[in-house]
């Protein structure tokens, strides 16, 4: 088991993250994108392979209450027990589902949503008895959502003079509440932070991140609050692998923010998942490697990571994006599973290293390109591999390599500037990820003809 180090007032707090069993994993090189509870127990998660699950015993056991593969569930939020709501991406017009009881039926009424078009949920809140808020998305144009009615009717409102993408929104009362997004075209540009103090009616903008040499663009992604001062907003980012992790803070309820460095975490793509259960207490991941403070950010040591086989006793997964905390003892977290927190007798350990890498994707050559390219990665050990080549907006235009359990070595894969059918591609920009093992990375290329 991996317990919390010593912090650094003395004391030692306790507690691991556990897999939930009986939980359902998501489909193969997928993850489940959302989880959400209500206070007796009552929870769901929602995944973009078109899935939804529902416990009634805090996570032991689950039920599947719907799968649609054609439909991209990406966020979830519930009044009660019986009244909640699912967003989608990338599946407009179907952008946002509700249900009446408890999730036996569910009905699409994006259709009744006024305002501009909503391309995209990404993250939502049931803020209080009466009113729930939503933003997307990521890959859309920024939209703010709104009922104040307990989902009879709903608002959007477009905040693209304020952000070019809207990822996660948290309200701390019906007036005041904070957004995160980024003010670039889905992988360029630099993080932001939006508040509003008068219920999402108008909204400024509070923070604008700076972003290290050699990262192409970094964005907001998931928003934990341990107290009614204390905000944490995780931080994506695309280009310099050697750059290190970092997340924001503040202490005075969102009007103010710093960046936070999470020292022995460096990864390609940055942030996404994080969750704090007190202001000293947390953790951030989600893409590659996990870590863990004790003293609000100062200091930071990494995880094992849990995999079924080869480490069941680790904590957490690679593909980490949402922690869901109820209070300084309970929460729960979704990655490729489904987590909760187990609080225990308070053990010291040192930090754990990280992980060592497993693979290396180079940057493309010739780059901008003109006709054909290559894309070289290592592997360090047996791993399942698969390169796709996307445009700007996120429509895959071609895959390059899709294998599984690749032997060791060297590869070289070339893209002649077709999609899938064979046509000639437009000029501009594009990014290729390699999906290999458990970790996404991403470059971009500019093709010209």
């Amino acid at each position: 088991m991996c317990f919390i180090p010593e912090s650094s007032n003395g004391q030692t707090t306790g507690g691991k993250w556990e897999i939930l069993a009986n939980a359902p994993p998501a489909p193969t090189l997928q993850r489940h994108d959302d989880i959400t509870f209500v206070d007796n127990g009552i929870g769901w998660l929602v995944n973009t392979t078109g899935h939804i699950y529902k416990t009634v015993d805090h996570g032991e056991n689950w039920e599947q209450q719907k799968h649609d593969p054609s439909l991209t569930f990406r966020s979830t939020a519930f009044f009660d027990d019986q009244v909640g709501y699912v967003g989608l991406v990338n599946s407009e017009p179907f952008v946002l589902y509700e249900t009446v009881d408890g999730g036996l039926n569910w009905t699409n009424i994006s259709a009744t949503i006024g305002g501009p078009i909503v391309q995209g949920l990404c993250g939502m809140q049931a803020v209080s008895d009466s009113m729930m808020v939503g933003v997307g998305a990521f890959w859309g144009a920024p939209r703010f959502l709104l009922s104040t009615d307990r989902g009879d009717t709903w608002t959007s409102k477009d905040l693209s003079s304020h952000a070019a993408t809207l990822v996660d929104v948290h309200f701390f009362d019906e007036q005041t509440g904070i957004a995160t997004g980024g003010d670039g075209s889905a992988f360029d540009g630099i993080a932001v932070i939006l508040m509003t103090v008068d219920g999402g009616s108008s909204w400024d903008v509070v923070h604008r991140t700076t972003r290290a040499a050699g990262v192409d663009g970094e964005w907001g992604w998931k928003i934990t609050v341990p107290s009614d001062s204390v905000v944490y907003a995780s931080v994506e980012y695309n280009g310099n692998e050697t750059a290190e992790a970092k997340i924001l803070k503040s202490v005075d309820r969102g009007h103010t923010w710093a960046p936070i460095f999470v020292t022995g975490s460096v990864d390609f793509a940055g942030l996404q998942g994080i969750g704090f259960l007190t202001e000293e207490l947390g953790w951030v991941g989600g893409r590659g490697t996990t870590s863990v403070t004790t003293d609000g950010g100062q200091s930071w040591s990494q995880v094992a990571p849990y995999h079924p086989t080869a480490n069941p006793a680790g904590e957490l997964d690679p593909r980490l994006n949402r922690m869901y905390i109820l209070s300084d003892s309970v929460g729960y977290a979704v990655g490729s599973f489904a987590y909760t927190f187990v609080p225990s007798e308070p053990v010291a350990v040192e930090p754990h290293a990280p992980a060592p890498k497993e693979f290396s994707i180079e940057q493309n050559y010739p780059n901008p390109l003109r006709t054909n390219t290559t894309i070289a990665f290592t592997l360090h050990r047996p791993l399942d591999v698969h390169i796709r080549v996307y445009g700007p907006t996120g429509r895959l235009v071609r895959t390059l390599m899709n294998r599984t359990t690749t032997p060791p070595g060297r590869y070289e894969l070339s893209w002649d500037s077709r999609d899938q059918s064979g046509r000639n591609v437009a000029s501009g920009l594009y990014f290729y990820t390699a999906d290999i093992g458990d970790s996404i990375e991403m470059k971009k290329m500019i093709l010209i003809r």
